[in-house]
């Protein structure tokens, strides 16, 4: 591959193009043939894929697939759907010369002459392992801190969308308040709350001032799925990263309190409500104390 000087001032359009392009480091970008053969090759490419030059001008470009993939035909797909749609763009694994492999994302476009025949096409790939790393180490994070939910039994943890809908019931939820996850995963929260809250509003205040303020916290009469009322403490949070969102904690006082409604108990036995690391949902969660 030719050599440009980066302080030749006498060069064209086209060689100030081709010099930009080889100055690129974070990008494999190159040319295709119409039949898939390299014709150019950047720096980028030099850098993360391990050949050089005099080594890959000339070969197929699928040398860069797996062995699986070019045995399904995924080059020749690819550059099918470049040619018939005028652009292919995908993810996937890809092979460095000394056999590594790596999550690339892939963008090919038809390069055609004005006359509309196809002449070669623009490859430009990227290295993404980084991020899927990142990625697979957030879902792992995620599953297993919703196993741990799922596994609460004292408390009653669930997810809501930001209109109040419940999304997610744990088997604390089930144990607490009497209801099956398909009995009230889509129903609104505000089934929990007595007739005269919800005519007065308080479950939607509730979400309000979590919103405005970061969090809301108080205590009140629930509903469970049988009628009966249980005295709970409730606490709303609003999820940092997601301003429509907010995290929902409720415990149950019922036991430090007699018939006529006055504490029976104010000891070393009440707990606070359980902090819980927000996941971008609002969720509740309902304490059984124990004396």
């Amino acid at each position: 591959m030719e050599v440009l000087n980066r302080h030749d001032t006498s060069l064209d359009e086209e060689g100030r193009f081709r010099l930009l392009v080889d100055a690129i480091t974070d990008y494999a970008i190159y040319m295709l043939s119409p039949e898939g053969i390299i014709t150019s090759w950047n720096t980028g490419a030099q850098r993360f894929k391990g050949y050089k030059p005099s080594e890959i001008l000339g070969q197929h470009f699928s040398r860069f697939y797996l062995e699986e993939d070019r045995a399904a035909g995924i080059p020749a797909r690819a550059l099918a759907t470049a040619a018939e749609h005028g652009r292919f763009e995908g993810e996937g694994w890809r092979q460095r010369k000394d056999g590594t492999r790596f999550w690339a994302h892939v963008i090919i476009d038809p390069i055609r002459h004005p006359s509309g025949e196809l002449i070669g096409y623009a490859k430009i790939t990227r290295d993404l392992s980084e991020r899927r790393a990142a990625e697979q180490t957030i879902r792992q994070s995620e599953e297993q801190f919703r196993r741990l939910v799922q596994g609460v039994s004292d408390y009653a943890i669930y997810m809501l969308d930001p209109n109040g809908n419940v999304s997610s019931w744990n088997f604390g939820a089930e144990r607490i308040k009497g209801y099956r996850p398909q009995e009230i995963i889509g129903r609104h929260f505000s089934t929990f709350y007595t007739p005269e809250d919800r005519a007065a509003g308080l479950p939607e205040t509730a979400l309000s001032l979590a919103r405005a303020e970061g969090r809301f916290e108080r205590e009140g009469w629930r509903v469970r799925k049988d009628g009966s009322r249980f005295l709970g403490q409730r606490s709303h949070r609003r999820h940092p990263r997601r301003r429509r969102r907010c995290a929902r904690f409720r415990q149950d006082h019922s036991r430090y309190y007699r018939e006529d409604g006055d504490p029976a108990s104010t000891g070393a036995g009440a707990r606070r409500a359980l902090p819980v690391a927000e996941d971008g949902g609002n969720r509740s969660i309902d304490r059984r104390y124990r004396p």
